[in-house]
Parts: structure tokens; sequence; C-alpha cells
């Protein structure tokens, strides 16, 4: 009984920031969330490049693939956009070479990363579905933040545990370490980075890092890496319509 009752003091030592509990935290991220989707859903005609970095490592360690591709992403509106492909290198005899048309060509589809929804994570109706804790106030270069951890009371493939930290004024976030509580068949481990910058009123990604583990019968046994970051965001451009028809 004892071990418990100091157990519990720990608990909430760490539980009150500036006079707000986690709950009264994550209820100020999830109205913070509205504001950023809503600002970005009023965000048009801005463009950035894109630069991905993937690596696939067999079961020792040693490079098996690397390449290096960037893109230019011209956004009309939240929906609609073009990708363009600028570059794109392989790594052959330890120099980097460009690479065909045909292969530059390969798997330009975004759509390979797990999907992450802060909003959808802290709404009220699915945060019931997690337990989350508060672990202290943190600087994280120059900006003070808020730690939080959230672990999802039931394992899910769309759910995610890790780590969160959002700027102690306004409440958005800053960095996040995640892992889906579930990890889909084949995968050994998961981990998803990502860090957001503020540019004017709006806070935007300006690097991810993904890593896996594999394990798929005798196909691959190894690890896969993404590093994405996302630079020179300009706003205010003047696009022409046809950029964007399909």
């Amino acid at each position: 009984m004892r071990i418990l009752f100091i157990v519990i003091v720990m608990v909430v030592s760490v539980a009150v920031i500036h006079g707000q509990n986690v709950d009264e935290i994550v209820d100020h991220v999830y109205q913070e969330t509205l504001i950023q989707e809503a600002l970005l859903d009023s965000l048009k005609d801005y463009s950035y490049v894109q630069n991905i970095h993937f690596t696939k490592l067999d079961g020792d360690g040693e490079i098996e693939e690397e390449s290096r591709r960037e893109f230019i992403v011209r956004v009309h509106s939240r929906d609609v956009y073009h990708r363009e492909l600028t570059s794109a290198y392989e790594l052959e005899d330890e120099q980097w070479v460009d690479i065909t048309e045909e292969e530059k060509n390969k798997g330009e589809s975004e759509d390979k990363s797990v999907k992450f929804s802060l909003t959808e994570m802290v709404s009220p109706e699915t945060r019931k579905s997690y337990q989350f804790t508060l672990i202290g106030d943190e600087s994280l270069e120059g900006i003070k933040t808020i730690h939080v951890q959230a672990i999802p009371l039931e394992e899910d493939e769309d759910q995610f545990r890790g780590d969160l930290w959002f700027e102690e004024d306004s409440f958005n976030l800053v960095k996040a370490a995640l892992i889906p509580s579930e990890l889909p068949t084949a995968v050994k481990n998961m981990v998803m980075e990502f860090s957001m910058s503020k540019f004017g009123d709006i806070w935007l990604p300006v690097e991810v890092n993904f890593t896996a583990e594999i394990s798929f019968l005798f196909i691959f046994k190894g690890k896969i890496k993404s590093d994405i970051l996302f630079e020179d965001y300009r706003f205010n451009q003047v696009f022409a319509d046809s950029l964007f028809e399909k």
C-alpha cells in the first residue's frame, strides 16, 4: 500500500503544468487544431520543395537500395495541387547517378506513408480511447513546449502511441514521435517522427522521418528508411489554371 501511495503522488506531481491538467491541455490542443485546419483551408497558391531520401537495408544493415528525389509542389488549394519531379538519383558504386526518365516516374505516389491526424486523436469522441500523460515542460530548439505522451487503450493500426510536443503558448504541435499501436503484417517495428514550423499564423511540416523493420517470409528481411524535407515555402504565388487540370 505504501508503494502504491508513492506512485500516485508522483503521477499527480506531473499532471499539472501552469495550473492546467492534461485534459485541459488536450482540449486546448483540439481547439487549436480546428483553427489550423481552417487556416490550411484558406491557404491558397503556395509552393514548396520536397526532398525525399529513401534507403533500404538488408538484415545485416548493408545498403541494398538508396535513392534521392526532389519535387516541387504547387498548391492551389488544400485538395488541388500539382507535384512535379525535378531530379532523381540513385546510389551506384558509391556514387550518386542520375536515373532514367522511366525510373524517375516510378513510385511518385505520395500515398505510401502512414497517415496520422492529430485532430482525430484529440477530438472529444476519440480522445476517450487514449490515455494522455503530461510529461513536463521542455525546450526544443528554443521553443518552450509541453510534452504529452499518448497511449491507446486498445491496439489498433489506425491509432498511434508515442510522444507529442506542443508550443507552450499556442498549443500547436511542434514535434511528434509515434508508432501504430498495432503494427501491420510483416512489420516488426516502426517509428514516425515529424516536426513543424510556424509560417505567419500557420504551422506546416518541415521534416518527416519514417523507419520500419520488415520481415516478410523469405522475400525480404531488413529495414526501410524515408527522410523527407519540406523546404523553400513560397506564398502568394500565381499559377496558371491549366497546371492543375488532370
